[in-house]
Parts: C-alpha cells; structure tokens; sequence
C-alpha cells in the first residue's frame, strides 16, 4: 500500500506549504539521490493531488466507482533491498489534501498518546471498483506501540469513511516506503498485510466467552511465527474470523497461517522455541526480526 510522499503533517506543521512533491522512489535513480533531499517532480504529475474542502465533496469523490480490475496480475519485486508492489493498468492514486484532510490528520495525531508522528498524509486507495481514502503515518519512535485497530474505529475515521492504515518506514528523507497496512474488508475482518521489514503483534479475540491472547511476528518474506499465547486452542484458533495475517496480496486466516506448527494429537498450539515475557501492545513497527525480537 509504490512509495510516493503525500503533502504530510510533521511535527511542526499539519501541511507542507511549499506546493511542492517529493521524488517517487524508483529502481536505480534514488541511488542518485542524496538523503534528505527534495527532489521536485515535473508536470507530467500534475493530478498527483486531490483538494478536498467540504464532506459534500467528500462523500462524492469517494463513492467514485472505476473500472473494474479482476484477472489483472499483481507485481511484486525488490528496490534497494525493500520491496514494491505494481498492478497491471492500476489507478494512479493520489494524495488526498484540503480542509477534510487536515482535520482527519489532526484528530488522529492527537489521539495517538504513546508516541509521535513525523508525519501523517491520506493517499487515495482502489478496494473493489471504489475509491477509499486511507491514512499513511510515520511514527516518531518505531520502537513504540500503536494501536491501529483504535485509529481506524475513531469517530472520525468512521464518519469518513478512512478504513486502512500503512505504516512508513523510518527515514530521514522525503521519500516513502511502506513497512505495514492494516485495512478492514466489507466484511469487517482486519487484515494485516507487511511489504517491508519484520512486526511484532499482540492480538486479542472471544472464542465461546473465553479470552484468547496471541503474540506472533509477521515478516515480508511471508513468515508467521508463533511467540506466545495463554493457552490457546487449534479450536480457538480456527474460531478467529475477524484477523488475517501475511505478505501483501498473501494474507491468510491465522489459523492458516500457522497450521504449519500443528502437530498430531496436539491441542494448544506451541511454538519451537521457549516462551518469552512479553508487554501487551497491539503492533510494533520494526526493520527485521532480530530488531523485533531483541525487544521482547
């Protein structure tokens, strides 16, 4: 959830004034580039913004309804040593500005207590034929919490209609890269899906008036791993409908995701290495697993 950097809030100023855009990281020319620098695009990216003032228009942009992208073939390939993702003919998404924008972005920055942003934009995102507006945030420490699951329900995440999250990658310089998303489906289950680096989640759910709690790691090479849980049951498991786990485009049921830990005769599922002690967070952004891991 591509790494083109939105007019973003910083710590100093909710939008960049400077009616400028940031380079798009692409193959070898960001190799060219010095960090920290801004590099201004040329007018061949003119509709890279959306100005939106009023819910009027609000609710009018985003209940577009475009073409639709069933059979078209997902990309995915390495820059640098992250990786990005194309769509065949996919809609050039662009970032979301104006006085909606900047009243969303400051409600949610002001609700994160644990931490600070460095900047938080909306870009744009296609789900099914539509167009939806998602939140794209960096955080000021990456070795803190958040909760995004709290984010997204904010009332006013609800009321306009933002329903996925991507978390950025640190970086001293403009340009973006995405670490994580979270997006919730028409159906309500919350999807996690990883492009870059490694994140430590802790996750929480109901299985017949039971209080379930797992600790995993998901990575973007695809892997789930099994940290903790409190006894949680292959049944238990199973009965989680609301999560998905996984590499993005890949994300799968958590029960699926790692059934490759499931043993005959066994019932609560275990891992192949001791349990460590843990602090309750919800997600926590990091750069591999031996960076997540030495947290714990």
């Amino acid at each position: 959830m591509v790494v083109d950097n939105p007019k973003a809030v910083n710590n100093q100023d909710y939008f960049d004034k400077s009616n400028r855009f940031y380079l798009r990281l692409k193959d070898n020319f960001f190799q060219n580039v010095n960090p920290g620098s801004k590099v201004t695009i040329d007018s061949e990216e003119k509709n890279e913004e959306v100005s939106i003032d009023d819910d009027e228009k609000w609710f009018k942009h985003f209940s577009t309804v475009l073409s639709n992208e069933e059979g078209q073939e997902k990309y995915r390939y390495e820059v640098n040593g992250r990786y990005e993702y194309k769509h065949a003919n996919k809609y050039d998404s662009k970032n979301v500005v104006g006085a909606i924008a900047q009243k969303i972005a400051k409600d949610v920055k002001e609700s994160i207590k644990d931490n600070t942003l460095e900047y938080i934009g909306i870009k744009e995102s296609r789900k099914k034929g539509k167009i939806k507006p998602a939140l794209r945030i960096m955080l000021g420490d990456p070795t803190k919490s958040i909760n995004v699951v709290d984010v997204l329900n904010s009332d006013i995440c609800r009321k306009y209609g933002v329903d996925g999250i991507t978390l950025l990658l640190p970086s001293k310089s403009k340009c973006e890269t995405r670490g994580i998303r979270c997006r919730v489906d028409e159906n309500g289950t919350r999807i996690y899906e990883v492009a870059n680096g490694s994140y430590y989640m802790t996750l929480n759910w109901y299985a017949e008036g039971e209080e379930c709690e797992m600790k995993i790691i998901i990575s973007d090479n695809g892997a789930v791993e099994f940290i903790e849980s409190n006894g949680v049951t292959w049944e238990q498991l199973a009965a989680n409908k609301e999560v998905k786990v996984g590499r993005q485009y890949e994300a799968k049921p958590l029960y699926e995701a790692l059934s490759y830990l499931k043993r005959e005769g066994s019932e609560v599922i275990k891992g192949f290495y001791p349990s460590t002690s843990v602090e309750s967070i919800q997600i926590t952004t990091g750069v591999n697993k031996q960076a997540a891991l030495s947290k714990l």
